[in-house]
Order: structure tokens, then sequence, then C-alpha cells
């Protein structure tokens, strides 16, 4: 014995019943067939649309951990000069406070604080092809001073 839904109603109701008992629709053999078949129709052409949503997810996730993996696989050279001009310039020997400005037209997409004296930010501004590795690094105690910039590096796509 299988459920099936009542045309009528929409009730679940056995498939061996001959009349629906909320609705009373008379349900022939040839009609429970017809509602069996359009059932597993119905079902296989969901389980179709849950392997295309699945795949569709993999392959943006899969592109997504791509560029992520581009990001972060250290594709990083040395830049052709030791400054980013971005209407102003940041160049080695900054420090952090003259810095900002210009870093806070950009985005920070990652941050390391390798030491209690050192960190790389990896930045992104509008209107540039490329991103941006940033160290910053500041004198060991006692003669904690600001932290400066002491290496940029441009990250190639």
């Amino acid at each position: 014995m299988a459920l099936i839904s009542c045309p009528e109603c929409k009730k679940q109701i056995s498939d061996t019943a001959a009349n629906c008992p909320k609705c009373g629709y008379q349900l022939s053999p040839e009609k429970i067939a017809e509602i069996q078949e359009k059932a597993l129709k119905d079902q296989k052409k969901q389980q179709g649309c849950l392997i295309t949503g699945i795949a569709i997810l993999a392959i943006l996730l899969g592109i997504f951990l791509s560029h992520l993996l581009k990001v972060s696989s250290g594709n990083i050279h040395n830049t052709d000069t030791d400054n980013i001009t971005l209407g102003d310039t940041i160049g080695e020997g900054m420090t952090w406070d003259e810095a900002l400005p210009i870093l806070q037209t950009g985005k920070r997409l990652y941050h390391d604080q390798e030491t209690v004296d050192q960190f790389t930010d990896l930045y992104m501004f509008p209107d540039h092809p490329r991103g941006y590795s940033i160290t910053f690094e500041r004198p060991s105690l006692p003669d904690s001073g600001p932290y400066r910039i002491t290496r940029i590096r441009r990250i190639e796509k």
C-alpha cells in the first residue's frame, strides 16, 4: 500500500481506496495508475533540479576557490618601483599614520600579524588592476616607534 494525493482535495490517501474519505472523489484503477505515474515523474524532475543545483554550486565554489588560491598562493613579484601612486603616493619608509588616508581608499583583503613588531596587509584599490602586499614594521622594544612601510610588493593576476 502506498499513499497518493487525491486529485480533488490533495489529501494523502491509500492507493487501494475506492474513493477519498475526505471529499468523496471516486478513484478508478486507471486514475490511481495515472496519479502514481505523475508522482514518479514529479519526483524525478525534483531530483534532476537538485542535481543541477548542486552541480552549479560546485562550479561556482571551484571558481571562487581558484580565485582565492591565486590571491593567496604567492603570485607576488617585486614592484618596478617602491611606490604605489593613487593620486597620492605610498612608499617605503612612510609611517602607518602617513599611509592610512591613502590605504583607506582601498580595501584590505588580508591581514597577517607576523610578530608584535611586523604585519603584512593585502590591499586592492579602485581602478587599480593589481593588489599590493604592504609590510609594516616598527623597531623592537624598548625603542618602539611607529610602524613604517618596509616592503611593497605588487601581486600579479
